[in-house]
């Protein structure tokens, strides 16, 4: 019962992240692409460790001063590989990926996080309350 408060939990504060970025706006990297992600790394090292148990975490770039990027990373075959979601015509899927921002592609992670510490990470940023 426990694990499934906990994903009830990590769902709600997607959305609630989600939302506050609708709501507030986000920076961007470039005017066409936006900073979807927070919710999206979130997304991807839940799905991807619930489906193959594999450890998971979420790495952070920095950008530039003030803009960061986050991108999960799975642990398969004994390396950390980036994951990244998509559609695959029935649903939001994870899949092994490269980076996929083209800003990191030159830099590497300055930070890591579990799932859960980047959770209350960005609770405490954005003063979102569960």
């Amino acid at each position: 019962m426990k694990k499934y408060l906990r994903i009830a939990q990590v769902c709600f504060l997607i959305a609630a992240i989600g939302i506050y970025l609708l709501i507030q706006g986000c920076a961007t990297v470039r005017d066409e692409v936006p900073t979807w992600c927070v919710p999206s790394s979130i997304f991807c090292a839940t799905a991807f460790v619930i489906k193959t148990n594999c450890p998971t975490r979420i790495a952070i770039f920095r950008i530039k001063p003030g803009l960061d990027h986050a991108q999960a990373q799975a642990f398969i075959d004994g390396e950390w590989k980036y994951i990244s979601e998509y559609w695959n015509g029935e649903c939001m899927a994870v899949k092994v990926s490269g980076k996929n921002c083209p800003d990191t592609q030159n830099i590497e992670p300055y930070i890591y996080y579990t799932v859960t510490g980047f959770l209350e990470q960005q609770r405490e940023a954005l003063g979102v309350g569960l």
